[in-house]
């Protein structure tokens, strides 16, 4: 199972639940939250682009399984650096609600983790694979 199109079709699924709520808050007047949320949004769709990436090389093998832990460690700490600076940069820019982000990427994160977890399990029971 390739988890590139897994993260395309949980971010479509977040993408459509989450404009009603962006909609929301710019029809009210806090366009600066609704900015923050769609960054938000695209900071958690890009983490889960790298991770899933990063798994895709190491399952087709073209990473080394034997070094595996220092692999994953390094790529969440580029992951998280890279939140981190984006979020640095976000409370710098007035136009931008910085707690609209992080509920950007919570929201993103909620939704695509269940999105992602019912369609392993579909998967799992069409290929009569434990899950567990």
């Amino acid at each position: 199972m390739a988890l590139r199109p897994l993260v395309i079709s949980g971010g479509t699924l977040a993408f459509v639940a989450l404009v009603p709520l962006v909609l929301a808050f710019a029809l009210a007047g806090h366009s600066d939250v609704a900015r923050g949320l769609l960054l938000g949004f695209a900071i958690g769709l890009l983490n889960s682009f790298l991770l899933a990436h990063k798994l895709d090389r190491i399952r087709n093998g073209r990473d080394p399984l034997h070094a595996l832990t220092k692999i994953l460690r390094r790529n969440m700490l580029v992951r998280f650096a890279l939140i981190f600076a984006i979020g640095a940069a976000a409370s710098r820019v007035p136009g931008i609600h910085l707690l609209g982000m992080i509920s950007g990427i919570g929201l993103y994160l909620v939704i695509s983790l269940i999105y992602c977890s019912w369609a392993v399990i579909r998967y799992c029971g069409k290929e009569e694979v434990s899950v567990l």
